[in-house]
């Protein structure tokens, strides 16, 4: 049985494809499945680039967009990772 399902979302280049594919072979090796659907995951995170164009703008309306999902679900895990998540911190 699975621990969670988890959703990836993918700004930028081709690194944060991989890195995206990466973090969800991960996912699935800790076992988690991974869904399709945001409104399903226990886990979504948001892998970013800095490189390509008004990437933080993306990812905050994106944030934006998932806080109903948060509200509705105070124990849904949403982070951010890749080069936005690095350039900003917390």
């Amino acid at each position: 049985m699975a621990k969670g399902l988890f959703h990836i979302i993918t700004y930028g280049c081709q690194m944060n494809v991989f890195d995206s594919r990466r973090i969800g072979s991960a996912l699935r090796s800790a076992g988690y499945e991974e869904t399709p659907d945001p409104a399903l995951a226990d886990v979504i995170l948001v892998n970013t680039c800095s490189v390509r164009e008004k990437p933080e703008r993306k990812v905050l309306d994106t944030l934006r967009r998932l806080r109903p999902l948060k509200e509705a679900n105070p124990s849904l895990v949403i982070g951010v990772c890749g080069c936005v998540a690095q350039q900003h911190g917390q």
